[in-house]
Protein backbone atom coordinates (compact mmCIF):
# COMPACT_ATOMS: atom_id res chain seq x y z
CA UNK A 1 0.00 0.00 0.00
CA UNK A 2 1.21 3.29 -1.23
CA UNK A 3 1.55 6.06 1.46
CA UNK A 4 0.91 9.87 1.09
CA UNK A 5 4.41 10.49 1.22
CA UNK A 6 5.52 7.95 -1.51
CA UNK A 7 2.16 9.19 -3.89
CA UNK A 8 3.74 12.85 -3.50
CA UNK A 9 6.94 12.15 -4.21
CA UNK A 10 6.01 10.17 -7.79
CA UNK A 11 3.80 13.24 -8.62
CA UNK A 12 6.59 15.47 -8.51
CA UNK A 13 9.24 13.17 -9.84
CA UNK A 14 6.91 13.06 -12.88
CA UNK A 15 6.23 16.73 -12.82
CA UNK A 16 10.39 17.01 -13.02
CA UNK A 17 10.43 14.82 -15.53
CA UNK A 18 7.74 16.46 -17.74
CA UNK A 19 9.13 20.10 -17.13
CA UNK A 20 12.87 18.78 -18.71
CA UNK A 21 10.84 17.34 -21.52
CA UNK A 22 9.26 20.27 -22.54
CA UNK A 23 13.21 21.95 -22.20
CA UNK A 24 13.83 19.22 -24.53
CA UNK A 25 11.51 20.04 -26.32
CA UNK A 26 11.57 23.74 -26.96
CA UNK A 27 15.57 23.70 -27.15
CA UNK A 28 15.03 20.85 -30.11
CA UNK A 29 12.70 23.47 -31.72
CA UNK A 30 14.71 26.24 -31.60
CA UNK A 31 17.58 23.91 -32.96
CA UNK A 32 15.29 22.61 -35.98
CA UNK A 33 14.56 26.50 -36.58
CA UNK A 34 18.05 27.77 -36.67
CA UNK A 35 19.40 25.07 -38.78
CA UNK A 36 21.66 23.50 -36.12
CA UNK A 37 22.33 19.97 -36.55
CA UNK A 38 24.87 19.35 -33.85
CA UNK A 39 22.57 20.67 -31.09
CA UNK A 40 19.04 19.11 -32.78
CA UNK A 41 20.44 15.73 -32.94
CA UNK A 42 21.32 14.58 -29.47
CA UNK A 43 18.19 16.31 -28.49
CA UNK A 44 16.05 14.47 -30.94
CA UNK A 45 17.73 11.22 -29.48
CA UNK A 46 16.93 11.54 -25.80
CA UNK A 47 13.51 12.42 -26.74
CA UNK A 48 13.85 8.81 -29.18
CA UNK A 49 14.85 7.24 -26.13
CA UNK A 50 11.78 7.76 -23.89
CA UNK A 51 9.61 7.13 -26.95
CA UNK A 52 11.15 3.47 -27.21
CA UNK A 53 10.99 3.32 -23.54
CA UNK A 54 9.54 0.04 -22.23
CA UNK A 55 5.89 1.22 -20.84
CA UNK A 56 6.59 4.81 -21.68
CA UNK A 57 3.15 6.45 -21.38
CA UNK A 58 2.67 10.10 -22.84
CA UNK A 59 -0.52 12.21 -23.61
CA UNK A 60 -1.34 12.39 -27.15
CA UNK A 61 -1.05 15.68 -28.30
CA UNK A 62 2.76 14.98 -26.20
CA UNK A 63 3.39 12.04 -28.22
CA UNK A 64 3.03 13.37 -31.53
CA UNK A 65 5.08 16.53 -30.65
CA UNK A 66 7.71 14.51 -29.80
CA UNK A 67 7.25 12.15 -32.99
CA UNK A 68 6.97 15.09 -35.05
CA UNK A 69 10.31 16.20 -33.52
CA UNK A 70 12.17 13.02 -34.27
CA UNK A 71 11.20 12.74 -37.93
CA UNK A 72 12.75 16.49 -38.16
CA UNK A 73 15.72 14.79 -36.74
CA UNK A 74 15.47 11.89 -39.01
CA UNK A 75 15.40 14.39 -42.17
CA UNK A 76 18.68 16.57 -40.86
CA UNK A 77 20.55 12.72 -41.23
CA UNK A 78 18.99 12.28 -44.41
CA UNK A 79 17.35 8.92 -42.86
CA UNK A 80 14.23 8.70 -44.95
CA UNK A 81 13.36 5.47 -44.48
CA UNK A 82 13.14 6.45 -40.71
CA UNK A 83 11.34 9.23 -40.73
CA UNK A 84 8.59 8.25 -42.87
CA UNK A 85 8.39 5.46 -40.42
CA UNK A 86 7.93 7.82 -37.55
CA UNK A 87 5.75 10.23 -39.30
CA UNK A 88 2.65 6.90 -39.32
CA UNK A 89 3.16 7.54 -35.58
CA UNK A 90 1.26 10.88 -35.52
CA UNK A 91 -2.27 11.08 -34.66
CA UNK A 92 -3.46 13.97 -35.43
CA UNK A 93 -0.95 16.30 -35.34
CA UNK A 94 -2.02 18.46 -38.26
CA UNK A 95 -4.34 19.93 -35.35
CA UNK A 96 -1.37 21.08 -33.32
CA UNK A 97 -0.44 24.45 -34.36
CA UNK A 98 2.50 24.72 -32.73
CA UNK A 99 4.59 22.22 -34.92
CA UNK A 100 1.98 21.19 -37.73
CA UNK A 101 4.07 23.43 -40.68
CA UNK A 102 6.80 21.97 -39.76
CA UNK A 103 5.87 18.44 -39.73
CA UNK A 104 4.28 19.46 -43.10
CA UNK A 105 7.43 20.28 -44.15
CA UNK A 106 9.50 16.95 -43.09
CA UNK A 107 6.97 15.13 -44.86
CA UNK A 108 6.87 16.81 -48.21
CA UNK A 109 10.73 16.30 -47.83
CA UNK A 110 10.87 12.54 -47.68
CA UNK A 111 7.99 13.06 -50.95
CA UNK A 112 10.72 14.43 -52.70
CA UNK A 113 13.47 12.54 -51.68
CA UNK A 114 11.35 9.42 -52.37
CA UNK A 115 10.70 11.00 -56.32
CA UNK A 116 6.83 10.70 -55.63
CA UNK A 117 5.64 13.89 -57.16
CA UNK A 118 2.21 13.38 -56.46
CA UNK A 119 2.78 13.07 -52.70
CA UNK A 120 5.32 15.71 -52.74
CA UNK A 121 2.83 18.32 -54.44
CA UNK A 122 -0.09 17.28 -52.81
CA UNK A 123 0.80 17.94 -49.45
CA UNK A 124 0.36 21.99 -50.07
CA UNK A 125 2.88 24.48 -49.05
CA UNK A 126 1.86 25.49 -45.35
CA UNK A 127 0.02 29.07 -45.45
CA UNK A 128 1.07 31.82 -43.87
CA UNK A 129 -2.53 32.06 -41.24
CA UNK A 130 -0.20 33.71 -37.99
CA UNK A 131 2.76 35.51 -38.84
CA UNK A 132 4.93 33.34 -36.60
CA UNK A 133 8.32 32.22 -36.88
CA UNK A 134 7.81 28.94 -37.46
CA UNK A 135 5.48 28.80 -40.21
CA UNK A 136 7.56 31.48 -42.09
CA UNK A 137 10.10 29.58 -42.05
CA UNK A 138 8.33 26.73 -42.86
CA UNK A 139 6.87 28.76 -45.92
CA UNK A 140 10.69 29.57 -47.10
CA UNK A 141 11.43 26.31 -46.45
CA UNK A 142 9.29 24.38 -48.77
CA UNK A 143 9.64 27.36 -51.42
CA UNK A 144 13.30 26.46 -51.23
CA UNK A 145 12.28 22.61 -51.37
CA UNK A 146 10.50 23.33 -54.57
CA UNK A 147 12.77 25.68 -56.65
CA UNK A 148 15.24 22.84 -56.14
CA UNK A 149 12.46 19.66 -56.88
CA UNK A 150 11.63 22.05 -60.29
CA UNK A 151 15.83 22.39 -60.80
CA UNK A 152 16.17 18.63 -60.52
CA UNK A 153 13.36 18.46 -63.32
CA UNK A 154 14.80 20.83 -65.43
CA UNK A 155 12.14 23.68 -65.24
CA UNK A 156 14.91 26.42 -64.47
CA UNK A 157 12.12 29.05 -65.00
CA UNK A 158 10.04 27.77 -62.29
CA UNK A 159 13.01 26.73 -59.73
CA UNK A 160 14.05 30.30 -60.05
CA UNK A 161 10.49 31.92 -59.51
CA UNK A 162 10.29 29.68 -56.23
CA UNK A 163 13.65 30.37 -55.14
CA UNK A 164 13.33 34.13 -55.33
CA UNK A 165 9.98 33.95 -53.61
CA UNK A 166 11.55 32.72 -50.90
CA UNK A 167 14.59 35.55 -50.51
CA UNK A 168 11.61 37.82 -51.19
CA UNK A 169 9.37 36.91 -48.20
CA UNK A 170 12.65 36.58 -46.34
CA UNK A 171 12.89 40.32 -46.80
CA UNK A 172 9.36 41.29 -46.38
CA UNK A 173 8.73 38.99 -42.79
CA UNK A 174 11.94 39.02 -41.23
CA UNK A 175 12.29 37.54 -37.67
CA UNK A 176 13.32 34.12 -39.54
CA UNK A 177 17.14 32.95 -39.29
CA UNK A 178 19.14 33.88 -42.18
CA UNK A 179 20.27 30.00 -42.35
CA UNK A 180 16.53 29.52 -43.88
CA UNK A 181 17.95 30.98 -47.36
CA UNK A 182 20.90 28.59 -47.57
CA UNK A 183 19.28 26.19 -50.20
CA UNK A 184 17.52 28.60 -52.65
CA UNK A 185 20.91 30.95 -52.75
CA UNK A 186 22.72 27.50 -53.70
CA UNK A 187 20.12 26.37 -56.26
CA UNK A 188 20.04 30.58 -57.95
CA UNK A 189 23.68 29.88 -57.97
CA UNK A 190 23.38 26.65 -59.68
CA UNK A 191 20.89 28.21 -62.53
CA UNK A 192 22.82 31.09 -63.19
CA UNK A 193 26.18 28.56 -63.00
CA UNK A 194 24.67 26.48 -65.63
CA UNK A 195 22.95 29.55 -67.42
CA UNK A 196 26.92 30.79 -68.47
CA UNK A 197 26.43 33.39 -65.72
CA UNK A 198 29.58 32.44 -63.86
CA UNK A 199 30.28 36.03 -61.95
CA UNK A 200 26.65 36.20 -60.59
CA UNK A 201 26.94 32.01 -59.68
CA UNK A 202 30.07 33.32 -57.73
CA UNK A 203 28.59 36.26 -56.02
CA UNK A 204 25.66 34.29 -54.92
CA UNK A 205 27.95 31.32 -53.34
CA UNK A 206 30.61 33.31 -51.98
CA UNK A 207 31.16 32.94 -48.56
CA UNK A 208 28.57 30.29 -48.34
CA UNK A 209 30.55 27.44 -47.27
CA UNK A 210 31.57 28.48 -44.10
CA UNK A 211 27.95 28.56 -43.23
CA UNK A 212 27.21 25.36 -45.18
CA UNK A 213 29.44 23.49 -42.91
CA UNK A 214 27.76 24.59 -39.79
CA UNK A 215 24.43 25.11 -40.25
CA UNK A 216 23.62 23.96 -44.19
CA UNK A 217 21.57 20.62 -44.13
CA UNK A 218 21.77 17.72 -46.67
CA UNK A 219 20.84 19.40 -49.68
CA UNK A 220 21.58 22.78 -49.06
CA UNK A 221 25.11 21.37 -48.17
CA UNK A 222 24.95 19.41 -51.76
CA UNK A 223 23.70 21.77 -53.82
CA UNK A 224 26.11 24.67 -52.56
CA UNK A 225 29.40 23.07 -52.17
CA UNK A 226 28.67 21.21 -55.80
CA UNK A 227 28.02 24.86 -57.86
CA UNK A 228 30.93 26.31 -55.97
CA UNK A 229 33.21 23.48 -57.10
CA UNK A 230 32.39 23.83 -60.34
CA UNK A 231 32.52 27.91 -60.44
CA UNK A 232 36.04 27.36 -59.31
CA UNK A 233 37.07 25.19 -61.91
CA UNK A 234 35.77 27.54 -64.35
CA UNK A 235 37.95 30.15 -63.07
CA UNK A 236 40.79 28.03 -63.53
CA UNK A 237 41.43 27.55 -59.32
CA UNK A 238 42.08 24.06 -59.21
CA UNK A 239 43.74 24.20 -56.23
CA UNK A 240 41.00 25.42 -54.42
CA UNK A 241 38.45 23.17 -56.01
CA UNK A 242 40.91 20.48 -54.89
CA UNK A 243 40.50 21.49 -51.20
CA UNK A 244 36.71 22.11 -51.70
CA UNK A 245 35.91 19.00 -52.50
CA UNK A 246 38.32 17.64 -50.04
CA UNK A 247 36.05 19.30 -47.04
CA UNK A 248 32.81 18.28 -48.75
CA UNK A 249 33.89 15.04 -48.78
CA UNK A 250 34.95 14.69 -45.25
CA UNK A 251 31.66 16.81 -44.02
CA UNK A 252 29.71 13.83 -45.70
CA UNK A 253 31.69 11.30 -43.73
CA UNK A 254 31.65 12.87 -40.67
CA UNK A 255 27.57 13.57 -40.73
CA UNK A 256 27.31 10.50 -42.16
CA UNK A 257 25.46 11.41 -45.98
CA UNK A 258 26.34 9.18 -48.28
CA UNK A 259 24.82 11.57 -50.95
CA UNK A 260 27.08 14.60 -50.23
CA UNK A 261 30.45 12.65 -50.00
CA UNK A 262 29.90 10.36 -53.39
CA UNK A 263 29.02 13.78 -55.03
CA UNK A 264 32.01 15.50 -53.93
CA UNK A 265 34.12 12.04 -54.76
CA UNK A 266 32.33 12.39 -58.66
CA UNK A 267 33.59 15.57 -59.14
CA UNK A 268 37.08 15.17 -57.59
CA UNK A 269 37.30 12.04 -60.02
CA UNK A 270 36.30 14.29 -62.96
CA UNK A 271 39.02 16.55 -61.74
CA UNK A 272 41.55 14.64 -61.63
CA UNK A 273 40.76 12.97 -65.14
CA UNK A 274 41.03 16.62 -66.28
CA UNK A 275 44.59 16.98 -65.41
CA UNK A 276 45.02 13.53 -66.96
CA UNK A 277 45.82 11.86 -63.05
CA UNK A 278 44.06 8.61 -63.77
CA UNK A 279 45.60 6.57 -60.78
CA UNK A 280 44.41 9.05 -58.76
CA UNK A 281 41.14 8.73 -59.92
CA UNK A 282 40.63 4.99 -59.28
CA UNK A 283 42.15 5.80 -55.26
CA UNK A 284 39.69 8.25 -54.91
CA UNK A 285 36.57 6.08 -56.69
CA UNK A 286 38.07 2.62 -54.37
CA UNK A 287 38.14 5.30 -51.20
CA UNK A 288 34.03 6.27 -51.79
CA UNK A 289 33.26 2.31 -52.44
CA UNK A 290 35.35 1.70 -49.24
CA UNK A 291 33.62 4.09 -47.02
CA UNK A 292 30.08 3.37 -48.65
CA UNK A 293 31.25 -0.22 -47.72
CA UNK A 294 31.46 0.56 -43.73
CA UNK A 295 27.56 2.11 -43.25
CA UNK A 296 25.73 0.13 -41.44
CA UNK A 297 21.44 -0.37 -41.22
CA UNK A 298 21.82 2.85 -39.43
CA UNK A 299 22.61 5.01 -42.56
CA UNK A 300 20.41 4.06 -44.71
CA UNK A 301 20.47 5.23 -48.75
CA UNK A 302 18.61 4.29 -51.84
CA UNK A 303 20.12 2.26 -54.55
CA UNK A 304 19.71 5.29 -56.72
CA UNK A 305 21.46 7.26 -54.60
CA UNK A 306 24.75 5.85 -55.92
CA UNK A 307 24.76 7.35 -59.49
CA UNK A 308 27.91 9.57 -58.54
CA UNK A 309 29.94 7.08 -58.19
CA UNK A 310 28.46 4.85 -60.91
CA UNK A 311 28.63 8.13 -63.10
CA UNK A 312 32.55 8.62 -61.83
CA UNK A 313 33.24 5.23 -62.70
CA UNK A 314 32.19 5.34 -66.04
CA UNK A 315 34.10 8.36 -66.67
CA UNK A 316 37.11 6.32 -65.60
CA UNK A 317 36.09 3.33 -68.27
CA UNK A 318 35.91 6.06 -71.21
CA UNK A 319 39.53 7.23 -69.78
CA UNK A 320 41.48 4.49 -69.17
CA UNK A 321 39.87 3.21 -72.87
CA UNK A 322 36.71 0.93 -71.95
CA UNK A 323 34.23 2.46 -73.65
CA UNK A 324 31.94 -0.85 -74.30
CA UNK A 325 31.74 -0.79 -70.49
CA UNK A 326 31.29 2.96 -70.22
CA UNK A 327 28.54 2.36 -72.39
CA UNK A 328 26.60 -0.85 -70.91
CA UNK A 329 27.02 0.59 -67.40
CA UNK A 330 26.28 4.10 -68.54
CA UNK A 331 23.09 2.85 -70.54
CA UNK A 332 21.73 0.91 -67.20
CA UNK A 333 21.98 4.10 -64.70
CA UNK A 334 20.21 6.44 -67.44
CA UNK A 335 16.92 3.75 -67.63
CA UNK A 336 17.19 3.35 -63.81
CA UNK A 337 17.43 7.70 -64.14
CA UNK A 338 14.40 7.58 -66.25
CA UNK A 339 12.26 5.51 -64.02
CA UNK A 340 12.97 7.43 -61.01
CA UNK A 341 12.08 10.60 -63.00
CA UNK A 342 15.27 12.27 -62.64
CA UNK A 343 16.14 14.26 -66.01
CA UNK A 344 19.40 15.90 -64.83
CA UNK A 345 20.90 12.55 -64.26
CA UNK A 346 19.35 10.69 -66.92
CA UNK A 347 21.90 13.84 -69.39
CA UNK A 348 24.52 13.10 -67.10
CA UNK A 349 24.72 9.66 -68.08
CA UNK A 350 23.31 9.82 -72.03
CA UNK A 351 26.78 11.92 -72.67
CA UNK A 352 28.58 9.07 -71.32
CA UNK A 353 27.09 7.04 -73.62
CA UNK A 354 27.72 9.46 -76.76
CA UNK A 355 31.53 9.58 -75.97
CA UNK A 356 31.25 5.52 -75.18
CA UNK A 357 29.92 4.73 -78.61
CA UNK A 358 31.63 7.39 -80.72
CA UNK A 359 35.04 5.94 -79.44
CA UNK A 360 33.57 2.67 -80.38
CA UNK A 361 33.23 3.83 -84.09
CA UNK A 362 28.85 3.64 -83.87
CA UNK A 363 28.87 6.65 -85.25
CA UNK A 364 25.37 7.05 -86.22
CA UNK A 365 24.38 5.74 -82.94
CA UNK A 366 26.28 8.16 -80.90
CA UNK A 367 25.06 10.60 -82.68
CA UNK A 368 21.44 10.01 -82.50
CA UNK A 369 22.10 9.76 -78.77
CA UNK A 370 23.70 13.49 -78.91
CA UNK A 371 20.69 15.10 -80.68
CA UNK A 372 18.24 13.38 -78.12
CA UNK A 373 20.23 14.85 -74.93
CA UNK A 374 20.98 18.41 -76.82
CA UNK A 375 17.50 18.80 -77.65
CA UNK A 376 16.95 18.58 -73.94
CA UNK A 377 19.67 20.51 -73.00
CA UNK A 378 18.93 23.44 -75.43
CA UNK A 379 15.35 23.21 -74.43
CA UNK A 380 15.59 24.00 -70.67
CA UNK A 381 19.01 25.76 -70.67
CA UNK A 382 20.93 23.05 -69.45
CA UNK A 383 24.47 24.89 -70.74
CA UNK A 384 27.85 24.34 -68.94
CA UNK A 385 26.88 20.75 -68.02
CA UNK A 386 27.41 20.30 -71.91
CA UNK A 387 30.32 22.19 -71.50
CA UNK A 388 31.86 20.72 -68.55
CA UNK A 389 31.77 17.22 -70.61
CA UNK A 390 32.91 18.55 -73.56
CA UNK A 391 35.96 16.29 -73.99
CA UNK A 392 33.33 13.53 -74.09
CA UNK A 393 31.25 14.43 -76.71
CA UNK A 394 33.15 17.46 -78.71
CA UNK A 395 34.31 14.88 -81.72
CA UNK A 396 30.59 14.08 -82.39
CA UNK A 397 29.45 17.49 -81.89
CA UNK A 398 32.06 18.77 -84.28
CA UNK A 399 30.75 15.92 -86.47
CA UNK A 400 27.11 16.70 -86.09
CA UNK A 401 27.53 20.18 -86.89
CA UNK A 402 29.28 19.66 -90.13
CA UNK A 403 27.66 17.20 -91.44
CA UNK A 404 24.04 17.75 -90.36
CA UNK A 405 23.88 21.65 -90.26
CA UNK A 406 21.37 21.99 -92.12
CA UNK A 407 18.69 20.21 -90.15
CA UNK A 408 20.11 21.09 -86.86
CA UNK A 409 17.86 24.51 -86.95
CA UNK A 410 18.62 26.35 -83.53
CA UNK A 411 20.45 23.69 -81.91
CA UNK A 412 23.48 24.96 -84.30
CA UNK A 413 23.99 27.98 -81.98
CA UNK A 414 23.50 25.59 -78.70
CA UNK A 415 26.43 23.81 -80.30
CA UNK A 416 28.30 26.40 -81.41
CA UNK A 417 28.05 27.75 -77.83
CA UNK A 418 29.54 24.74 -75.82
CA UNK A 419 32.44 24.32 -78.39
CA UNK A 420 33.05 28.08 -77.77
CA UNK A 421 33.04 27.64 -74.49
CA UNK A 422 35.22 24.25 -74.24
CA UNK A 423 38.07 26.04 -75.85
CA UNK A 424 37.86 29.21 -73.90
CA UNK A 425 37.66 27.39 -70.06
CA UNK A 426 37.88 24.55 -68.36
CA UNK A 427 39.97 21.27 -67.84
CA UNK A 428 39.74 18.48 -70.86
CA UNK A 429 41.63 15.69 -70.90
CA UNK A 430 45.01 15.60 -72.56
CA UNK A 431 44.08 12.41 -74.60
CA UNK A 432 40.12 11.58 -75.47
CA UNK A 433 40.10 8.09 -75.97
CA UNK A 434 43.42 6.21 -74.46
CA UNK A 435 44.66 2.86 -76.28
CA UNK A 436 43.06 0.62 -74.26
CA UNK A 437 44.73 -0.60 -71.17
CA UNK A 438 47.30 2.30 -71.47
CA UNK A 439 47.55 4.38 -68.44
CA UNK A 440 48.37 7.94 -69.20
CA UNK A 441 51.06 9.16 -67.04
CA UNK A 442 51.10 12.69 -65.75
CA UNK A 443 53.38 15.20 -66.95
CA UNK A 444 56.20 16.44 -65.04
CA UNK A 445 53.98 20.03 -64.85
CA UNK A 446 50.91 18.05 -63.81
CA UNK A 447 52.82 16.50 -60.91
CA UNK A 448 54.23 19.30 -59.80
CA UNK A 449 50.94 21.03 -59.60
CA UNK A 450 49.55 18.00 -57.65
CA UNK A 451 52.26 17.73 -55.29
CA UNK A 452 51.54 21.39 -54.21
CA UNK A 453 48.28 21.12 -53.92
CA UNK A 454 48.73 17.52 -51.85
CA UNK A 455 50.20 20.31 -49.21
CA UNK A 456 47.74 22.64 -49.21
CA UNK A 457 49.85 25.04 -51.19
CA UNK A 458 49.12 26.94 -54.29
CA UNK A 459 51.30 26.65 -57.58
CA UNK A 460 51.99 29.84 -59.49
CA UNK A 461 49.90 30.61 -62.01
CA UNK A 462 52.17 29.78 -64.66
CA UNK A 463 52.28 26.37 -63.39
CA UNK A 464 48.62 25.44 -63.72
CA UNK A 465 47.95 26.88 -66.94
CA UNK A 466 50.58 24.52 -68.22
CA UNK A 467 49.90 21.65 -66.37
CA UNK A 468 46.03 21.71 -67.58
CA UNK A 469 46.52 23.49 -71.16
CA UNK A 470 46.41 20.70 -73.69
CA UNK A 471 47.60 23.33 -76.36
CA UNK A 472 51.22 23.78 -74.05
CA UNK A 473 53.84 21.37 -74.73
CA UNK A 474 54.29 18.68 -71.79
CA UNK A 475 57.18 19.67 -69.83
CA UNK A 476 56.60 23.66 -69.57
Amino acid sequence: MKTGRSVGVNVFERQDRMEQLRWLLDRGWLAAQMFRGDELLPVVASIQAQLVRPHAAFERGLRDEMVALVVVGAVWRDDIAEARRWARETHGAHKLSRFRSTLRTAMRYVAWRLRDPCAFYALSTPRLGRLSEPAIAARIANLAMEGAAEAEQLRFKAAERLSKDALKLFAERGGVHGNTLLLPTCVLATLAFESGSVDEADVLIRGKIADLERYGSMESTLWGFAVAGRVAVARGKINVVLLLLERGEGLGVRRRWPRLATRCALDRIALQLGLGAGASAHRTLERAEQWLGTLGPDVPHFPFDRWPLELARCRVLLFDGYPDAAARLARTWRDQAVQCNHPYVVVRFALIVVGALFAMDDIEAAKRELLAALRQGAGTGLFRTFCDDAWMIEPCLRLVRREDRAALGRLTVFIDSVLDAGRSGGLSVRRRVPARGIAEPLTEGETVVLRLMSLGLSPPRRSISCATSPSIPAGC
